[in-house]
């Protein structure tokens, strides 16, 4: 007597593809992500990464990147299904808070991610978070405040701060000197 055995068709671990991961991203189903790429994965394969076997999550922050190769085992003669799935981590970036909206980070308040997130940017040159008027590259005017950051206040200016000015009384009469704003 002869016994057939119908195992449902061909096996099938899926169609295998390629993503890419944020370096901070949070850890990821392996499966999950394999069976974004179709060909309808059978559950209850195995994953290796360079001949050795894995567990079937990648985390960013410990998994090595690479190819890792999912296997589910043929039964009754049939022959093994493999696919293959490339993971790329993507190195995250430094993004600071432009709180005032001038273009300008504050070094204080970082996050590292593969996007830029709205109301970050890339620089952390911001003196004053809390004032757009203050940033590298602003005009100083006469406020008693660091306007563009370069650590000096009202730096350039007649007639603010502590400077001196000269003023004369009567043309070609005597210079006469004081400290304050006029």
């Amino acid at each position: 007597s002869v016994t057939i055995v119908d195992n449902g068709g061909q096996i099938s671990a899926g169609d295998g593809g390629a993503t890419t991961i944020c370096a901070v991203a949070a850890p990821i189903d392996l499966f999950a992500t394999l069976q974004t790429f179709g060909g309808d994965p059978e559950a209850g394969g195995t994953w290796t990464f360079d001949g050795q076997a894995v567990a079937g999550t990648f985390d960013p922050a410990t998994s090595p990147a690479g190819t890792y190769t999912y296997t589910v085992t043929g039964q009754n003669g049939c022959t093994d299904g493999t696919a293959n799935l490339a993971i790329t981590v993507e190195a995250a970036t430094a993004y600071y808070l432009d709180g005032d909206e001038d273009g300008f980070g504050d070094g204080a308040n970082t996050v590292m991610d593969c996007t830029q997130p709205a109301g970050y940017v890339t620089n952390d040159t911001d003196c004053d978070d809390n004032d757009a008027a203050t940033f590298p590259g602003a005009t100083e005017i006469c406020d008693g405040v660091d306007n563009n950051c370069d650590g000096s206040i009202d730096e350039g200016l007649t007639g603010c701060g502590g400077e001196a000015v000269a003023i004369r009384i009567n043309a070609g009469g005597q210079e006469v000197r004081f400290a304050g704003n006029v």
